[in-house]
């Protein structure tokens, strides 16, 4: 418990202290705090060698103060708890409490990014909730403190699954590893899980987007969508030659997430009154939006994808038409930041969809 308390000895120091919270925002404070964790999120001591190492994908040999915090119930509630009340032990200090918001509350990336497949799940049950939380009542803080393109990348990374048996169960109460949840403490994110966390942080992009929109914030989201229905329809080749249970894993995932996706582009659309700067923010990214739905939703051989696809067709003509005003350009700035893809219209593929139809998961 060791973090939770250093965490409860800064917030007696910061708290009604003035002084104390301006040194310790001009002497970046709250970054070494982050950067602290960033460093130790996959540290472990080698009992043999004993050095310490750095391991993305490996399961510690003995847990470090970070891997403790994500693996026990009690310490992610009782962290959980300190970072609120460190927030509000700060109120009095805009900018250190915005600080507090954007690097330890809401960054997604440190307490998510790169433990999918880890041991330890308790933080996960801890903190999604809270953020949520936090984003519903603050949408517009939420928005200014989050990368969106991170959030894409952990969607991404949650729905690539690991080839473990345990991590194929789905029948089990989220987030347990206790004694009578028949796994071991060091089973890594069931598909559940991962499903929840997926739902979770799509909420909470709508949340935010719901707002106000940028070609900055609906970029990576398009470019999901674009990059993963590429993917499928290569996977449509491929699928008769890979037979891993991994490879069928993943697959199925990335395409329940890229429904899942689809289907908040068009809440998105549907939102009434119209989001500000939604539909601009489309042309900028795509030039012609019709073309792009057309080609990359509609143009499936998923019948949920098809029909995602047709309502947001029958969207964008309606907006159009409400607003006298064709969405489309001559052509698409693709300079998006934080896409990995250039997000574009893509051209039809009409060779693979007569055969890909009768290949349905």
């Amino acid at each position: 418990m060791i973090i939770p308390s250093l965490f409860n000895l800064l917030v007696s120091f910061l708290r009604d202290h003035h002084e104390n919270s301006r040194e310790f925002l001009r002497c970046g404070g709250v970054d070494i705090v982050e950067q602290t964790l960033s460093e130790n999120k996959f540290f472990f001591k080698d009992k043999k060698s004993k050095k310490k190492s750095i391991a993305n994908s490996f399961h510690p040999s003995e847990l470090t103060v970070t891997s403790a915090l994500r693996s026990s119930p009690k310490i992610s509630k009782e962290f959980v708890d300190v970072l609120i009340d460190l927030r509000d032990a700060c109120s009095h200090n805009l900018p250190l409490t915005e600080k507090i918001y954007s690097q330890l509350l809401f960054n997604d990336e440190l307490w998510f990014g790169g433990v999918s497949n880890s041991i330890g799940v308790a933080l996960h049950g801890a903190l999604l909730p809270l953020l949520s939380s936090l984003a519903k009542s603050s949408p517009n803080r939420a928005l200014a403190c989050v990368d969106v393109k991170e959030m894409i990348n952990l969607i991404h990374e949650y729905t690539t699954v690991d080839n473990t048996e345990e991590t194929l169960l789905v029948d089990s109460i989220l987030f347990d590893r206790g004694p009578n949840s028949g796994m071991k403490p060091t089973v890594p994110l069931t598909i559940n899980e991962r499903r929840y966390f997926v739902d979770v942080i799509l909420s909470i992009l709508i949340i935010m987007l719901s707002t106000k929109t940028s070609k900055t914030t609906i970029g990576p989201v398009l470019n999901f969508i674009s990059y993963n229905m590429d993917l499928e329809w290569e996977a449509v080749n491929m699928d008769a030659q890979v037979t891993t249970n991994a490879w069928k894993c993943t697959r199925k995932e990335r395409l329940l997430s890229t429904k899942k996706v689809c289907t908040a582009l068009l809440f998105l659309m549907q939102c009434s009154p119209i989001i500000p700067g939604f539909y601009e923010s489309l042309v900028e990214c795509l030039g012609d939006v019709t073309s792009w739905t057309l080609c990359c939703i509609v143009n499936s051989y998923d019948d949920e994808l098809i029909s995602l696809g047709i309502h947001c067709l029958k969207t964008i003509l309606e907006v159009s038409q409400s607003l006298s005003t064709a969405f489309s350009t001559d052509s698409a700035d693709n300079s998006v930041t934080g896409s990995r893809l250039n997000v574009e219209p893509t051209s039809p593929r009409p060779s693979k969809l007569k055969n890909a139809k009768d290949d349905k998961v």
